[in-house]
């Protein structure tokens, strides 16, 4: 069994000390803070002008929204040495939202949301540490924050907006070692970590909202949201503390009380786009974990990456258009497991793409302003992965010094098809705002290791959020 040291977790197999103590000593005091964030937010509403001649009046100038989003958060630096928890990404994150207009341009709201991802490794190369998670073992954060939002008006379709929020965050992080009952070898479950912290978090908020009817709209958001200071500790009562950074992206629907919509009227009709035109997109792209084929080995976790396109296309019909598109794609990569018998090793390194893609789209509302669309494509891919290893343990023997290795340098093509779904707004005659939200998979793409075993990554699956602009050359 590996020993941890005293310097970064003096974690024994004793783990009396559970949530128990934590929910006795800290959880007494969310609910009030909770409280607290709930009534300033009514107290700031209160000051901005809310009396009416009449109390139906009052909702006039309420909404309400609800958003899924996708996750990025950064690996965990604890306060122990170089120790870190590094953890696979969020999906399918949830957000509420109640708010209140406060004059033409701004909203004060209310909002809670929640984000969870699996923990993959804790590392220390100082201390010669490496720990794989158990299966069970979380980080999970949520969030209470109170946001002033700004309404730009730009255009009669669009409108941008900023934000800045505070509130009271909380961080509950549970890691603990695999436990293995093997033939040939037998360890129990051992916890690390099973504490959780609160504290203040900040964000800041931009978007773009659109209209759907007179009363619901649709918003596209990226969010920054970080708790400077979370107090965390080990199951031995050695810090853990951190700090914790997220990055996110959203949709919302948001349904608006008679005077609490950011537009006075449906968006305006335009004519149809004809003819060719040309468009690039910028944004961000998750990863999923990769298989390599016929091996017991996975790509585990990958950084949020850069998405960036570039297309031509014709307008066949109103509602039809046909584009090629370029495309480039890129992840670091943060671990790789090997079995459940080797474990799990730090890694760094990237998986690189560029795409040429035949996208075929539908248009809704070709006449609209706002023009949301579907689309398929299908295409080529060109793949490079640049991946090292390091760690100190190999089938549960552990090794003072750090062992880095080459895992894999080299390129492969493959198959790939993408779908999508998005929104267009017409700024002009010929210039548009487009946001997309895209899934995107790839063949078999073969390569070989630096010894001349293959590595074969079964398939390659990326989650994708674009916005970009969109200029029509056929008026």
């Amino acid at each position: 069994m590996q020993q941890i040291p005293n310097a970064v977790f003096r974690a024994t197999e004793s783990t009396t000390r559970t949530r128990a103590r934590e929910r006795v000593t800290g959880g007494a005091h969310r609910l009030p803070a909770a409280r607290r964030c709930a009534i300033g937010l009514l107290g700031v509403v209160a000051l901005t002008g809310w009396a009416g001649p009449a109390a139906a009046d009052l909702f006039d100038r309420w909404y309400g929204a609800f958003g899924v989003g996708w996750s990025y958060a950064d690996r965990l630096e604890l306060d122990a040495d170089d120790a870190y928890i590094e953890a696979d990404r969020g999906t399918d994150q949830l957000l509420g939202a109640i708010g209140r207009r406060v004059g033409d341009d701004w909203r004060v709201e209310l909002d809670y949301a929640r984000f969870d991802r699996s923990p993959e490794i804790l590392y220390s190369r100082s201390a010669g540490l490496e720990i794989d998670t158990d299966e069970g073992d979380s980080v999970e954060a949520s969030s209470l924050m109170v946001n002033l939002v700004r309404d730009l008006r730009i255009g009669q379709a669009w409108r941008p907006y900023l934000g800045i929020g505070a509130g009271r965050g909380t961080l509950d992080v549970e890691f603990a070692e695999l436990g293995i009952d093997g033939p040939f070898f037998q360890r129990p479950r051992r916890q690390i970590i099973d504490d959780s912290g609160s504290g203040l978090a900040m964000q800041v908020i931009a978007g773009l909202t659109v209209p759907i009817t007179r009363r619901l709209e649709l918003a596209a958001d990226f969010r920054y949201w970080h708790m400077a200071e979370v107090d965390l500790e080990d199951v031995s009562g050695a810090s853990a503390d951190t700090d914790h950074s997220i990055r996110s992206a959203w949709l919302h629907l948001r349904y608006n009380g008679s005077g609490a919509g950011v537009f006075d009227a449906p968006a305006p009709r335009r004519d149809a786009e004809q003819g060719w035109y040309v468009m690039g997109n910028l944004g961000g792209g998750f990863a999923q974990d990769e298989d390599i084929e016929d091996q017991l080995l996975v790509i585990d976790a990958f950084d949020l990456g850069t998405v960036a396109t570039v297309a031509a296309g014709y307008h066949l019909r109103p509602r039809w258009r046909a584009e090629l598109e370029a495309s480039y794609w890129e992840n670091s990569v943060d671990v790789m497991e090997f079995s459940k018998d080797i474990g799990e090793d730090a890694a760094s390194g990237s998986a690189e793409s560029l795409s040429l893609m035949l996208n075929v789209i539908y248009q809704f509302a070709p006449g609209s302003t706002v023009r949301p669309f579907v689309g398929l494509g299908g295409g080529w891919i060109r793949s490079s992965y640049d991946i090292t290893t390091f760690g100190f343990c190999r089938n549960f023997t552990c090794d003072p010094v750090e062992q880095r290795a080459l895992l894999v340098d080299d390129h492969g093509t493959a198959t790939a098809a993408q779908a999508m779904f998005g929104v267009d707004v017409a700024i002009n005659e010929r210039l548009s705002f487009s946001a997309s939200y895209r899934q995107l998979v790839t063949g078999t793409t073969d390569m070989r290791r630096p010894d001349g075993t293959p590595f074969n990554t079964e398939r390659r699956y990326i989650t994708s959020v674009v916005a970009g602009f969109r200029y029509n050359l056929g008026r």
